[in-house]
């Protein structure tokens, strides 16, 4: 049996993928790859991004996905950019809660609470919003 990088990832990052496309899986995970790879090498965060837009710039979801990816590596900056990407691209406001946990977690609580305060504007009577 040879390996995947797929068996690498976490679960909730790979279960997503089973309702894509061929294509939008394969988009997908070479976003996912590029971004393990990158969490791996000594480059900057800049690099890391030209190495996603590479990928698709204009998919939501390649965004999404290597948000999830860099944000389960522990890139926060670059998970918040890429989540901020997929939001501009597919103004669905669920996307800003995890502007707003990569936020947090890169520890710049005014954008984190900027992007919690949109979230709750598009989304007035969200079930969390208590």
């Amino acid at each position: 049996m040879s390996w995947r990088w797929a068996d690498a990832c976490p679960a909730a990052l790979i279960a997503p993928l089973a309702v894509c496309s061929p294509f939008m899986r394969t988009l997908v995970e070479c976003a996912l790859g590029l971004v393990l790879m990158a969490s791996w090498s000594p480059t900057s965060a800049s690099a890391q991004e030209a190495k996603l837009v590479a990928v698709d710039p204009s998919a939501a979801d390649a965004h999404l996905a290597a948000g999830h990816a860099a944000l389960a590596a522990g890139n926060f900056i670059l998970a918040a950019d890429e989540f901020e990407a997929a939001h501009r691209i597919s103004r669905d406001p669920e996307v800003l809660r995890h502007v707003y946990a990569a936020r947090l977690g890169e520890g710049e609580p005014a954008p984190a609470a900027d992007a919690l305060r949109s979230y709750l504007a598009e989304v007035p009577n969200a079930p969390d919003a208590a």
